[in-house]
């Protein structure tokens, strides 16, 4: 800040100016990245907690055997759940001592296919199922 001969402050330089809007747009620019990536993942969130949701069930009703453990084939099965058609894919990825690890792909339709949200893995008791 320049003074003049009596000690009377004249303002800030053009220097003193820019540096200070360098420094204001830096923060700005911090605070609206963090604003996009909290929008961006409050969007994805309600799909993300369904897909878990639907995952989990299809687990469940496999460690219940009220369907069938896959074999060396993938289970596929479509459902309809929050106004939206959903598919879920389960593998049987390895086999010991009568457990079976699983996992279950789920994946929602969108225009231009499914497009995969979540993976669950989880073990299952190996038979038929009753």
């Amino acid at each position: 800040m320049k003074k003049t001969a009596n000690g009377n402050n004249l303002g800030f330089t053009l220097i003193e100016v820019l540096i200070a809007l360098v420094v204001i747009a830096i923060g700005f620019t911090a605070v609206m990245m963090t604003l996009r990536q909290t929008l961006l993942v409050q969007q994805k969130l309600p799909d993300k907690v369904i897909s878990q949701m639907i995952a989990m069930n299809a687990l469940t009703e496999m460690q219940l055997k009220l369907v069938a453990v896959p074999s060396s084939t993938p289970q596929v099965e479509n459902i309809a759940m929050a106004h939206a058609q959903w598919k879920w894919q389960a593998n049987l990825l390895d086999v010991a001592k009568g457990m079976g690890y699983v996992s279950i792909v789920v994946s929602k339709q969108e225009p231009a296919g499914y497009i995969r949200q979540d993976v669950l893995y989880g073990y299952v008791r190996e038979g038929k199922h009753e």
